[in-house]
């Protein structure tokens, strides 16, 4: 009987081994894609002014990234100032912890495009150091919250971010409704 059992164990695959190994490949596919992102080069554009009424425009924002030492950048998104104000305040929420750049300040005239290009030229250059130094960050380079800043379209990376304000939305009226009964 023993035997038996012996012989229906070694049959069996075993799960802690299939798990480890199961573990290494994907610790491994992160290595990779940790070294996809370390050292990675962040440019930003000029930005290109969108006029949504007579009195009010906005800039979005070109971000190209390459992998150091390419010549090539292969990844090119648009964002708007209120993307990145997005992303740090999802980064807020998920590492609240870690100690993160600063954000340049939003401007009241930049909404009325009345902002002068030295202003726009200083706004590029601390986005990018924004960017690039978050990428420096081992952690926040390979959060989810970047990866989709950085690499995911704009008409997708606007669908998650509606999402995710849709469901503050709920969360903020479920708060506001329990507060009332009490």
């Amino acid at each position: 009987m023993l035997g038996e059992l012996s012989t229906i164990n070694c049959s069996q695959p075993n799960l802690n081994e299939d798990l480890l190994e199961i573990a290494e490949e994907q610790s491994s596919g992160m290595r990779d894609y940790a070294k996809f992102l370390a050292g990675r080069v962040i440019e930003i554009e000029e930005p290109e002014t969108i006029s949504e009424s007579l009195l009010t425009s906005y800039k979005l924002y070109t971000i190209r990234s390459r992998a150091s030492g390419a010549v090539e950048f292969d990844t090119v998104v648009r964002r708007r100032f209120s993307d990145f104000e997005f992303l740090q305040n999802q980064l807020l929420l998920q590492y609240g912890g870690c100690i993160l750049p600063v954000l340049p300040e939003k401007n009241f005239w930049a909404c009325l495009n009345l902002e002068g290009s030295e202003y726009v030229k200083l706004r590029v250059k601390r986005l990018t150091k924004y960017l690039t130094t978050l990428m420096a960050n081992s952690s926040i380079r390979t959060s989810k919250e970047l990866k989709l800043f950085l690499f995911v379209d704009s008409n997708d990376f606007a669908e998650h971010k509606g999402e995710f304000e849709e469901k503050v939305r709920v969360e903020d009226r479920v708060y506001s409704f329990l507060q009332s009964a009490v």
